[in-house]
């Protein structure tokens, strides 16, 4: 089964097929969120500047898997590197998403 079968992908009780796309987000090109998947549901999800500021916090549901491009007061983030940590119950992970305007 493929995403572009379903629409869905099952959440994973792993982090290691964890996937992010797309990435980089062109917002020129029409790219409005970034999509996690694979990742636990109930997972928490935080967005980081290169500063180490947080930007946007949330936590997947199994349905809301994707960040916005916003920040924690709904504003666009501007271009540029942002860092990512999810953490599930038993498990972390970490990643790079690069955002182009």
């Amino acid at each position: 089964m493929s995403i572009y079968e379903s629409g869905y992908v099952q959440p994973s009780a792993d982090l290691t097929d964890m996937n992010i796309y797309p990435n980089p987000a062109n917002v020129r090109a029409g790219d409005t969120r970034v999509y996690f998947l694979r990742v636990p549901a109930e997972s928490e999800i935080s967005i980081y500047s290169v500063a180490g500021d947080l930007i946007k916090r949330f936590v997947y549901s199994g349905s809301s898997n994707y960040w916005d491009l916003s920040n924690q007061n709904n504003q666009p983030v501007a271009a540029g590197i942002y860092f990512f940590y999810v953490k599930s119950e038993s498990q972390s992970g970490t990643g790079k998403i690069a955002v182009i305007r």
